[in-house]
């Protein structure tokens, strides 16, 4: 597909939506992503964790696709573990660590689990020392409060479910 096409599809082919917001990034990596596919697991995705009960394997696989990343790695690991079984299923839970996105670092930075210049990593290495049998455990929870009340701005810390812990830290005009 020409990468015009391709653009445009990815900016209106889901209702007049775009699939997402960085459609025009996705547009170039997906070329790319897909020839990786073929070139090193020869079109079959499923190869990246067929018989593997490695996660940081796997992990690594994910991550060096174009428009994976490491974030997305973690996911997809997570989703492969408790949703289908696979990479050991419930015996790899401690390897199974919290997606470090933008809703998740700010509660985390917010509440004062981390600090508020933490990186990616301290917010996983928080999350492991909180949760060492179930890191990722704390992914949904995290990332729920950040999407429905931790917003960047005008959070809403009176309706929130960690308003009586959090300390709030960063927060402009506590409401």
């Amino acid at each position: 597909m020409e990468p015009s096409r391709l653009r445009g599809f990815l900016r209106y082919g889901s209702g007049g939506k775009a699939f997402h917001r960085h459609y025009k990034t996705f547009a170039r990596l997906l070329p790319q992503a897909a020839t990786h596919l073929l070139d090193i697991y020869d079109g079959d995705p499923r190869l990246i964790w067929r018989n593997q009960r490695d996660v940081e394997e796997v992990r690594r696989r994910l991550d060096a696709i174009p428009a994976v990343g490491p974030a997305l790695a973690r996911m997809a690991v997570l989703i492969l573990a408790r949703n289908y079984g696979l990479l050991g299923g419930k015996r790899a839970r401690q390897q199974l660590d919290v997606k470090p996105d933008v809703q998740v670092t700010r509660v985390f930075r917010r509440s004062g689990l981390v600090q508020l210049g933490a990186t990616d990593d301290d917010v996983v290495e928080a999350a492991r020392a909180l949760a060492p049998d179930f890191p990722a455990a704390l992914d949904a929870p995290a990332w729920d409060i950040g999407r429905t009340w931790c917003r960047p701005r005008q959070p809403q810390c009176s309706a929130c479910p960690l308003r009586m812990p959090c300390p709030q830290l960063g927060v402009r005009a506590r409401i």
